[in-house]
């Protein structure tokens, strides 16, 4: 086996299978060896991430928010109902497959942020689901213009979002050194 070491730059081997001195010393002396400087650039794919992370989660978000399309009728109700739930559940079980691809660190990160507020969300649109459910008939067609601006709304703010993680977020990024 081979002894690697670092110093000033230039890497310098050993072949461990020299036989040492007689005295039982190595005889190279390997003071060289005693510590290590390592510097490392590490670097990483900003679009890889968006493409992999942030684009998929924002379909399945935005396909997730398709049902306030739908009038709030009683009969459309099990529809909005079922996609909102399949939404989260997907984006649920999307942000826990990811984290294989992640670092594992012990505090929220960026993306931990993006994908929790997509899930927060739609949990809203959930419970606004059952809200407006409850509401009188007389009230239905401002229900739905109310939701049909809201989609509009909430698809512009999460493509705009989508655009400025991809574009100026890293520039904004500060370095590492």
């Amino acid at each position: 086996s081979a002894v690697v070491s670092v110093d000033d730059g230039e890497v310098k081997t050993h072949d461990r299978s020299t036989p040492l001195a007689p005295d039982g010393s190595d005889h190279l002396n390997h003071t060289y060896a005693s510590k290590f400087k390592i510097r490392l650039r590490i670097e990483r794919v900003h679009g890889f991430f968006v493409r992999q992370i942030f684009v998929i989660s924002t379909l399945i978000f935005l396909s997730s928010c398709s049902p306030l399309a739908l009038p709030p009728k009683q009969d459309t109700m099990d529809t909005r109902l079922s996609v909102y739930s399949a939404g989260l559940l997907t984006l649920v079980a999307f942000k826990y497959g990811i984290m294989d691809h992640l670092p594992s660190v012990p505090y929220s990160t960026f993306t931990d942020d993006f994908l929790m507020w997509q899930i927060c969300v739609i949990v809203f649109l959930i419970v606004e689901c059952l809200v407006s459910f409850r509401c009188e008939v007389a009230l239905m067609h401002i229900i739905d213009e109310l939701e049909n601006g809201l989609l509009l709304f909430l698809g512009v703010i999460w493509i705009t979002w989508l655009l400025y993680i991809w574009r100026w977020k890293p520039v904004m990024r500060e370095p590492w050194c």
